[in-house]
């Protein structure tokens, strides 16, 4: 039989050994650096200049992430500091708050401002008080996430020299302007903005992630593509996306903000990315006329609104689906009579709610090549949707239109199955049974004249 002595201790020369070689690892790892600060001085020069700062020394290539970069001293005039090497940062504080003189952050020689925090996000200040109108126009790359915050309500904050990044998002903060121009945003991650400023894009960017307005006013102010194409934007309640501008297009669209153009007419595409989202906010611009929707893409586009829509520009729908939802409204109408075109393949519908007697009217309609309108009642309160003076668009395809049980289709003309070239096909939900669409009846122009058939005439249809 083995015995174990309870007593055994571990020798003493071997544990001795352990620790000796334990500390001597510790030991030969390289101390943590300390964060240094460098405060720019009242001048106009170069950063390489040792005079220039505060304690002449320069960080000219020798900055650490983490390190703390002022620009922020009481100036006599305004003043332009010149890059002329790497300035390295995880924070870099800008503008004067005694003062509207302001600073501007230029570039020569290949001169760069990298943004690299040691721990969490780098961050660009300007304080509530700086109330000049600063200028970073040198080239910035940020290695981490990048909060720009401009915290006064007078002076502006302006980008000129392009951000730049391989993954990182940047955030928009604090509740003053800024302004992204003449270069673009170029990130694998997400642009994310934040409280009640107004973030303005000027330039066409081209990060690959969403875009999320969750307060304030994010606008864009280029006939460029200022959001890419492809990026998922999602608007908060009371926050803002305002397209000032030329066909904007945008993957898609969520959220429960304000959609607006407070420029010239103006087209908003939604739908690139090819998925499907829901919408609780308002389309709400300066000028109604100066706003037109298009939903393009596979996807469908439920507009779910409380409050109403107010543009009368046009309303495309040529890929994927338009859908108006009335199920969080107690409005019997959400949209005003825009007119509705609906193209290569494009579907509108719209979805009662119980007991709420829903009736849109929309303006005249345009048949495209093909598509459906599609009403979904909400109970026996009745949902009808009214539209305009139906006309042809491009040749070649049909529109069928379906009115079940408890809905109702009004064409505001008269209209005969022979119209348009027998282009307009109705059903009243009933599987395989349809007909020509007709409103033959005297007054109401409802479309009701219907004797279902299970097989339409080889003749007229899409002529």
């Amino acid at each position: 039989m083995i015995r174990l002595n309870s007593a055994f201790q571990c020798p003493a020369a071997p544990l001795a050994g352990f620790i000796a070689v334990l500390l001597a690892f510790v030991l030969s790892l390289p101390a943590q650096a300390a964060v240094s600060t460098y405060t720019w001085t009242d001048v106009t020069g170069n950063t390489s200049v040792a005079g220039s700062w505060a304690g002449a020394i320069s960080p000219n290539g020798i900055g650490l992430a983490g390190d703390i970069l002022n620009f922020n001293n009481i100036l006599t005039a305004n003043r332009t500091a010149t890059l002329n090497g790497t300035l390295t940062a995880g924070t870099l504080n800008i503008g004067d708050t005694t003062t509207t003189n302001a600073f501007t952050l230029a570039t020569s020689g290949g001169g760069i401002l990298i943004m690299d925090a040691s721990s969490g996000s780098a961050a660009i200040n300007k304080a509530l008080g700086a109330n000049g109108n600063d200028v970073i126009s040198t080239g910035l790359k940020f290695n981490d996430t990048l909060a720009i915050t401009n915290a006064s309500t007078v002076g502006s904050l302006t980008f000129s020299g392009g951000l730049r990044s391989v993954s990182s998002d940047i955030t928009f903060n604090g509740a003053g302007a800024i302004t992204v121009s003449t270069a673009a945003i170029a990130t694998g991650g997400n642009l994310i903005k934040n409280d009640v400023g107004t973030t303005t894009l000027s330039f066409a960017n081209t990060y690959a992630g969403a875009t999320t307005i969750n307060g304030g006013t994010l606008k864009l102010t280029t006939s460029a593509a200022a959001l890419p194409g492809r990026s998922a934007v999602t608007v908060a309640s009371g926050a803002t996306l305002d397209y000032s501008t030329t066909n904007t297009i945008i993957g898609s669209l969520a959220g429960a903000g304000d959609v607006v153009n407070t420029g010239a007419s103006a087209i908003l595409q939604i739908g690139r990315n090819d998925t499907s989202t829901t919408f609780t906010g308002r389309f709400v611009p300066s000028t109604p006329a100066n706003m037109s929707i298009t939903k393009i893409g596979v996807g469908t586009l439920t507009l779910a609104p409380t409050l109403a829509s107010t543009y009368t520009g046009a309303t495309t729908v040529s890929g994927g689906t338009l859908k108006l939802d009335f199920a969080n409204t107690t409005l019997t109408s959400l949209m005003a009579a825009t007119p509705l075109t609906l193209t290569g393949g494009g579907n509108f519908t719209m979805v009662g709610k119980a007991g709420l007697a829903a009736d849109q009217t929309l303006g005249g309609f345009t048949v495209g090549l093909g598509g459906a309108i599609t009403l979904v009642a909400g109970d026996v309160a009745g949902t009808t949707l009214r539209l305009g003076t139906p006309t042809a668009g491009a040749a070649g395809g049909t529109l069928l239109i379906t009115a079940p049980t408890n809905t109702k289709v009004f064409i505001n003309a008269l209209y005969k199955d022979t119209t348009l070239n027998n282009r307009l096909v109705f059903s009243d939900g009933t599987a395989n049974t349809f007909n020509w669409v007709q409103n033959n009846n005297t007054g109401a122009n409802v479309v009701t004249a219907y004797t279902p058939t299970t097989s339409l005439p080889v003749a007229g249809g899409g002529g």
